[in-house]
């Protein structure tokens, strides 16, 4: 860009919504969630969007497409939304002993979770079945999950952690700390 051209253009505000967290690119079009209040949108150029709904309607924020799918974890319920363009949302996981999700990820072709208040990575095994990846030492959220260089990290709360997730240790892999930004 020269300094004459706007890198960015706006591309309007999704109704009633005070603050974005997810956005996705699925099928083409770009999908949004809201921060705080129920919302999930589909961006239909220049500066409309319209409204899907949530899976009852729950605060559905981080997302992610897995397997041509979007997923939505929620900060309502410990659940698991997966968006179907023509039937809706299906809530397709409910994660014990917590209350919240927080970021996906997609690491050696599964897709995980991270949860509040237990601090663990669940990884998705199918409809209703996920499997408890551990628990980040005594961390009590697990926020975002990211790829970088083959290798699969998550960010903690409260300790700012940094953990790696060793998935070819014995025992079928755990969390090792290898930092704290805070």
């Amino acid at each position: 860009f020269d300094d004459k051209t706007e890198p960015w253009i706006a591309c309007g505000q999704l109704p009633g919504v005070e603050a974005i967290n997810g956005l996705v690119a699925y099928r083409g079009q770009l999908y949004a969630s809201s921060l705080y209040s129920p919302g999930f949108f589909r961006y239909e150029g220049g500066t409309t969007w319209t409204s899907l709904g949530t899976a009852n309607s729950r605060r559905v924020e981080a997302l992610a497409v897995y397997n041509g799918e979007i997923f939505a974890g929620s900060y309502d319920a410990a659940e698991i939304h997966r968006y179907e363009p023509d039937g809706g949302w299906q809530v397709v996981g409910s994660l014990a002993d917590n209350t919240q999700t927080y970021g996906f990820g997609i690491y050696e072709g599964s897709l995980y979770v991270g949860t509040w208040p237990t601090g663990c990575v669940y990884r998705y095994d199918g409809p209703n079945a996920w499997t408890n990846c551990g628990r980040l030492g005594e961390e009590k959220e697990v926020m975002p999950l990211a790829l970088y260089n083959g290798l699969f990290y998550a960010g903690t709360l409260p300790l700012a952690g940094v953990y790696r997730f060793d998935n070819h240790l014995a025992g079928g892999g755990q969390w090792s700390p290898v930092g704290r930004i805070d």
